[in-house]
């Protein structure tokens, strides 16, 4: 056992949970991110998708076990893993640049294309 892990608890005991729901929570928060920004995964196969929300859910896990030390184990918890969980989806999902407007003259459109998302995202759907 490693110094970091004796001084913080595990993942699993985070609010009392198993590892497994605590997975699906993180999972749900970032299925729930990317169906709002269901825009830019269009063109995706459904194997690619899958493998950017599973890297996606496992970049999340990593930071929730590096904040561990933050929960209180109470109704907190929830909101800090669902709000950990977001930040790392926007960060994948965030285009590095705006798209250009998709027949819209009055600016720039909020649904980015494909080609925009950033190349640390398109390494892990490809790494799958």
């Amino acid at each position: 056992m490693d110094v970091l892990s004796a001084r913080q608890p595990a993942t699993a005991e985070i609010a009392g949970w198993s590892k497994e729901h605590l997975r699906e929570h993180i999972m749900r928060a970032v299925l729930i991110y990317a169906r709002r920004r269901r825009g830019i995964l269009h063109g995706l196969s459904d194997n690619q998708i899958r493998c950017l929300i599973e890297a996606i859910t496992r970049r999340a896990e990593r930071a929730v076990q590096k904040q561990v030390g933050k929960f209180d184990n109470g109704g907190r918890a929830t909101t800090w893993i669902g709000a950990i969980a977001i930040r790392e989806a926007m960060h994948a999902f965030e285009p590095s640049g705006k798209a250009r407007p998709h027949g819209n003259t009055n600016g720039m459109s909020d649904q980015p294309d494909i080609p925009t998302l950033p190349a640390s995202t398109w390494s892990e759907i490809y790494l799958c």
